[in-house]
């Protein structure tokens, strides 16, 4: 059994992995760049307001509409190509922003990149499989999902840095168009230098859908009856599409949340903190949890995630809920870096592109639709008076929180069925 780390010994999963930090890094600042451009762009508070709001939508969009479409295509596609492509396209599509200079543009950039990231995604996700040893497969996730995750942090440094240098010496950017212009095409070079990185890789296979006459709709068709008659791939794709679900919840209703237990922003960001600490300390030793199969932590993890909602629902005090938080986190990150294993080594080569790509469709979809949901409950639901008060957002918590604990226990009764049919 190879040891944690070993996985970067590895020269082709090295270099896919500077690759994916470099992409990652991209991605997170450019989400901040967009968002802060849209609101430059914007003349009302209520203009602004949309102008953001519509960013946050365009890269949830093409997801949904064309998500089964581009597992097709990475399937289909050369990989390597498709990979290194698919950063330069991204890096020359930030830098065309402040070149062009206008709102409308900011949005068909947003759709644009994240169709081209629709394809890339599933791309690179089915590629893991293939650099690396079974045995360093859950390490080489575990080195991805800390990394996609964790560049949010220099991401947000780098703008933060270009935003303060340009509020105290406002010549010194000047000639880059401002902070946020120089933000895009530091961000133009960051997916440029990975798609290069990715270049000298020469051991990817080309997708394995390449080699067949099927049709589209076909190929489309087989990956998902593939996933409907496979208990163990239905079962994770249960659990994480469930997951994501009351993730939304959370995420949508957080801020609410800490303003009824009498916390600012300070506490809201304080909360946020807690979970993507717990997260990341999750995805990095949840694994080691060697104890339990890997359905079994899956599972588990996922119950976990569920029954420690309660408490954040239920609980009136905000430090205690900060504090359940971060062992939330935990949970929710050991579900995520097992279930990403389990379909790696579970889905067979020539439809694992269409299943990541599918699995990332639908958890994008839930997700969209629990952060439109969600508010809309918690206002309809005013306050509930069992003894103590609870308002809106701690009730609809506690209904993620059940949903949660029974997707735990579907998704593992799902896992330890037979299948009933071969793999394709």
């Amino acid at each position: 059994m190879s040891q944690p780390g070993n996985v970067l010994h590895n020269r082709d999963f090295r270099k896919l992995w500077i690759g994916l930090g470099l992409s990652s890094l991209g991605d997170w600042l450019g989400l901040l760049a967009l968002t802060a451009m849209a609101n430059a762009f914007a003349d009302s508070y209520a203009g602004k307001n949309y102008a953001i709001a519509t960013v946050l939508f365009l890269r949830v969009l093409p997801p949904l509409v064309v998500g089964p479409l581009a597992g097709y295509v990475a399937d289909r596609l050369d990989r390597r190509t498709t990979l290194v492509w698919g950063d330069f396209i991204r890096g020359a599509l930030f830098v065309s922003i402040p070149v062009v200079g206008t709102l409308w543009w900011v949005f068909v950039v947003t759709v644009l990149v994240e169709l081209v990231s629709v394809v890339w995604g599933p791309a690179k996700d089915a590629t893991v499989p293939n650099l690396v040893s079974k045995e360093q497969l859950e390490q080489a996730n575990q080195v991805s999902l800390v990394t996609t995750y964790g560049s949010a942090l220099p991401a947000a440094a780098i703008f933060a840095g270009l935003t303060f240098v340009d509020r105290v010496w406002p010549n010194v950017l000047d000639w880059m168009g401002g902070a946020v212009d120089a933000a895009l095409y530091f961000n133009g070079i960051s997916f440029t230098i990975s798609g290069l990185v990715i270049l000298g890789l020469h051991n990817i296979p080309r997708g394995p859908a390449s080699q067949t006459d099927d049709n589209v709709l076909k190929v489309i068709t087989d990956g998902w009856a593939y996933v409907a008659r496979t208990p163990v791939v239905r079962g994770l794709i249960i659990g994480i599409t469930g997951a994501f679900m009351a993730g939304g919840a959370v995420i949508g209703l957080a801020r609410t949340l800490v303003a009824d237990l009498d916390g600012g922003d300070s506490g809201y960001g304080l909360l946020f903190g807690a979970v993507f600490a717990g997260l990341g300390a999750g995805m990095w030793k949840g694994p080691s949890i060697t104890r339990f199969t890997r359905p079994q932590l899956f599972a588990g993890a996922l119950t976990a995630t569920g029954l420690l909602l309660f408490p954040v629902a239920l609980v009136p005090y905000l430090e205690i809920v900060t504090v359940v938080a971060v062992a939330l986190g935990f949970c929710a990150g050991t579900a995520w870096v097992t279930g990403n294993t389990l379909l790696g080594l579970e889905v067979p080569d020539e439809v694992r592109g269409r299943t990541f790509a599918f699995v990332g469709s639908l958890t994008k979809l839930s997700l969209a639709l629990v952060l439109a949901v969600a508010p809309l409950v918690a206002g309809s639901v005013g306050t509930v008076d069992v003894g103590p008060t609870y308002h809106g957002a701690a009730v609809t918590i506690f209904l993620a929180a059940v949903l949660m604990s029974v997707v735990g226990a579907v998704s593992y009764r799902q896992m330890h069925q037979p299948s009933k049919g071969p793999a394709l």
